[in-house]
């Protein structure tokens, strides 16, 4: 249900591929994924979901844009900007990640 849920929240504003990372990534270990949109097209996920390099993310985060913050289902997200990337933050109870991806 979580990886479902947050995968319909990347399709709402994404872009086909991400050439390199983000500079903001450099020092963090990070996965990266190929996910697909509703309409078939495929984009690059960085995804950071180790408590160590969720926590160093975490205080990078900090310092970003405005946050846009919402609560589904028990898990609380926050989404920011920063240049041409979007970073999607989700917390629960034994669940914490980050995903960032390329803007449109």
């Amino acid at each position: 249900m979580k990886k479902t849920l947050l995968t319909v929240l990347l399709t709402l504003s994404v872009s086909l591929f991400a050439q390199e990372p983000p500079v903001f990534l450099n020092g963090i270990n990070y996965s990266v994924e190929t996910l697909t949109t509703e309409d078939g097209e495929s984009f690059t996920c960085y995804t950071i979901d180790n408590p160590d390099e969720w926590s160093k993310m975490n205080k990078r985060f900090k310092l970003m844009g405005q946050l846009h913050p919402y609560v589904y289902d028990g898990i609380v997200f926050g989404w920011k900007h920063s240049g041409k990337w979007e970073v999607l933050r989700s917390w629960a109870w034994g669940f914490r990640e980050f995903r960032i991806y390329e803007a449109n």
